[in-house]
């Protein structure tokens, strides 16, 4: 017998064909197996028969697709989890680019975007009340209870030191290990200014708004670090490292020259020298670019065309 499911069947090739209906409601009590399940598997007509391979496909696939429900199920609900618990996350990363001898000064990034300048106490074996803390990556939650009703906390702090905050301020002397911010920084100063604005701009990178109506649901980490390089740039005949206490090496063809740090905001790095016993201020952009020079404090700064572009390496 030879079938096609849409015409009917044929004792042989040479007879004609015998049509039949595909709707009809078959009875099983003497159809064959691969007949049965052709007409189950496959809706072909039951007087259709499928062979064993294409029967143990059959029956894998129907099997694969009973359990593929859940498991798709399953797995939307494991990456909902997932990416909501990444929206929820938020990483600070407090990156130490001066020690010095009376403070440490460094870049606070929330979620990889830098947001302040920060101002701490210089390292001193971790002592508490007048060392800063470790480098490391710290777990930290949100406190309420300040005059400022708002300040983040770093928990697990090594030496057992506890209330380490990140908050308001200016100096040094206003903290026992906790990190101040700021849109300016001072390291021949020891300072930071224009910290409440600061602390603004730290609120909207975490709420999305500087005046929050309500605290999200976040997991907050805050990771320390220390770029042993501290702050340097470099292009083809400049070559300019920080060192300590606002002191910086300024390298080109024509000599190699001693600057002072007057500050740095959340664009430029000023300086000021005398190159040849020649008064000369130099600004730096903060991650690298062109330089610019101006020879008072009160002129304009220029910036030709055949100025040096810097790299910044850290």
């Amino acid at each position: 017998m030879v079938c096609n499911p849409t015409i009917g069947c044929r004792l042989s090739r040479c007879a004609p064909w015998t049509s039949f209906s595909t709707t009809a409601t078959p009875s099983f009590q003497n159809l064959p197996l691969n007949h049965a399940l052709g007409y189950l598997f496959e809706e072909l007509p039951y007087q259709y028969p499928v062979s064993i391979s294409r029967l143990v496909h059959l029956t894998g696939s129907k099997i694969m697709k009973s359990i593929a429900i859940p498991y798709n199920f399953m797995f939307l609900i494991f990456f909902s989890l997932l990416f909501s618990g990444l929206a929820n996350a938020t990483n600070l990363m407090i990156k130490r680019v001066s020690l010095n001898a009376s403070s440490t000064t460094g870049e606070l990034y929330v979620d990889g975007k830098f947001v302040a300048h920060t101002l701490e106490l210089p390292w001193k074996n971790n002592r508490s009340y007048v060392s800063s803390i470790p480098d490391g990556t710290y777990s930290a939650l949100l406190r309420y209870d300040k005059n400022d009703k708002w300040r983040i906390q770093l928990e697990g702090v090594t030496g057992g030191r506890t209330g380490i905050q990140i908050h308001v301020g200016n100096y040094p002397s206003q903290i026992e290990g906790c990190v101040l911010v700021g849109n300016s920084v001072s390291n021949s100063k020891s300072s930071v200014s224009e910290s409440s604005s600061a602390y603004a701009a730290l609120k909207n990178a975490f709420y999305g708004s500087p005046s929050p109506n309500s605290s999200p649901n976040k997991d907050i980490t805050v990771t320390v670090s220390y770029d042993v390089l501290a702050t340097s740039f470099r292009s083809k005949n400049y070559n300019m490292y920080y060192r300590e206490n606002g002191v910086w090496d300024v390298k080109t063809k024509r000599g190699n020259y001693k600057f002072t740090e007057l500050n740095r905001d959340s664009s430029f790095i000023y300086l000021s020298g005398k190159p040849k016993n020649k008064v000369r201020h130099l600004r730096i952009p903060l991650w690298g670019g062109r330089l610019s020079e101006k020879i008072s404090s009160n002129g304009s700064w220029k910036s030709p065309s055949n100025a040096p572009v810097v790299e910044r390496k850290n």
